[in-house]
């Protein structure tokens, strides 16, 4: 990933597969990173089911909702190419973008 406020690449601190959403079988990985102006989700609908190779689209978290989200132009065009219902799949986003350590 890359963060265009400073030019450099960003690691992701996290990714989850959110593909089980997909009603249409597509590969769909949520990548999460901190970057210069917050946090983003990067969502990728990769080509095939074992490369990172594909369309990406991100969202700066920090600057939304999931309602506003869900109601985005270009997400809901994404959701539907997916085959994901948008409210559950901007809740889920939302909800997957902790990192949660197990004991």
């Amino acid at each position: 990933m890359y963060d265009s406020a400073t030019g450099k690449d960003v690691l992701a601190y996290k990714m989850w597969d959110a593909s089980h959403m997909s009603a249409k079988n597509e590969k769909v990985v949520i990548k999460y990173a901190e970057v210069k102006r917050g946090r983003i989700a990067q969502i990728c609908n990769w080509y095939t089911h074992t490369e990172d190779i594909g369309t990406t689209i991100h969202y700066f978290l920090n600057k939304t909702t999931p309602e506003k989200l869900a109601g985005d132009y270009n997400f809901i065009v994404h959701s539907q190419v997916l085959g994901i219902d948008r409210m559950e799949f901007a809740q889920a986003i939302f909800e997957h973008q902790e990192v949660h350590e197990t004991v």
